[in-house]
């Protein structure tokens, strides 16, 4: 898929991830819920509400078991990155700057100020 094409289905979705367990993932449990993205300020605040969907464990290890609206390259299954949220204060036509940018020199979750 293209660029552009990846940028436009990417914009048409809302940037949200599927979060878990690694406890109940072992247990057999697919129990989380879809969080999304632009409902939080910054990485810190997104991670607590991560542990306070899971306060049910005592220490939670949060596992992101699936993810949408943003390059995965700010997504793996035991972190979402936080310069995530510099991605999303972007414009649809810097996203696309931003992602050329990560693609050549191969640093997906390259800081956005370096691309623009």
């Amino acid at each position: 898929m293209s660029l552009l094409k990846d940028l436009q289905a990417q914009s048409s979705v809302e940037p949200r991830v599927y979060v878990g367990t690694y406890a109940k993932y072992n247990d057999g449990s697919l129990k989380g819920k879809w969080l999304n993205l632009n409902d939080y300020a910054d990485h810190e605040e997104f991670m607590e509400a991560c542990r306070d969907l899971h306060k049910d464990e005592n220490d939670p290890e949060i596992m992101f078991q699936d993810y949408e609206g943003f390059p995965d390259g700010y997504y793996n299954e035991s972190s979402v990155s936080a310069k995530l949220w510099d991605w999303l204060e972007l414009d649809d036509e810097e996203k696309l700057v931003v992602e050329a940018y990560q693609n050549e020199v191969g640093a997906m979750d390259a800081d956005v100020s370096e691309a623009l």
